[in-house]
């Protein structure tokens, strides 16, 4: 299906290398730079450049797409991704994802956002798959919240905002095998 590549500093010849494939979309994260400031803080700092804040503002583009994955560029899937993705997406209300250590929620957590204190399965956030059915809700919610300077202070980056949604909501992760699709993994072998 259709691939949307987030500019984040392309220079001109990845572009058009890029350019080149029928099915890729390149977002630039330029408009969207000119126009969000976090809603807590009048201070002109812009989640967009806020750690890894970019990736929440591609769900704006979810019309694009019945289901869809989050790839950070520094991700190497070693499987054909639909072929393994998409049957899981179709019968199942799981997030695809992959495993990455644990969680703990405190107190201040759920005075933050709502989830329940306690330990939980950290997804790594450079790989996820939606149904936009089951999910955007939780999509919408993972963008609001990148959007809120205090709370997105409590957790790391990107990859603590969308697990303390999907904890909060006891959203079903169907956790594809390590040795083939996480980061860490892939680097030692």
């Amino acid at each position: 299906g259709p691939i949307a590549v987030i500019d984040t500093g392309l220079e001109q010849w990845m572009s058009n290398y890029l350019n080149d494939f029928a099915n890729i979309e390149i977002l630039s994260l330029n408009p969207i730079r000119d126009i969000t400031r976090f809603t807590d803080v009048n201070n002109g700092i812009n989640p967009v450049d806020t750690d890894w804040a970019y990736k929440a503002f591609a769900i704006v583009h979810y019309h694009l797409f019945e289901r869809f994955s989050f790839i950070d560029g520094d991700f190497l899937p070693l499987s054909n991704i639909e072929k393994v993705v998409d049957p899981l997406l179709t019968t199942s209300e799981a997030v695809v994802c992959t495993e990455d250590g644990e969680n703990i929620w405190a107190p201040v957590h759920e005075e933050a956002v709502g989830v329940i204190p306690g330990k939980y399965t950290n997804v790594n956030a450079g790989f996820l798959s939606f149904n936009i059915d089951h999910h955007l809700a939780i999509l919408w919610e993972w963008r609001n919240l990148m959007t809120r300077r205090k709370p997105f202070d409590l957790w790391y980056g990107d990859q603590g905002a969308i697990n303390i949604i999907l904890d909060k909501y006891s959203v079903p992760k169907f956790f594809l095998d390590s040795q083939c699709w996480n980061q860490p993994q892939l680097y030692e072998q």
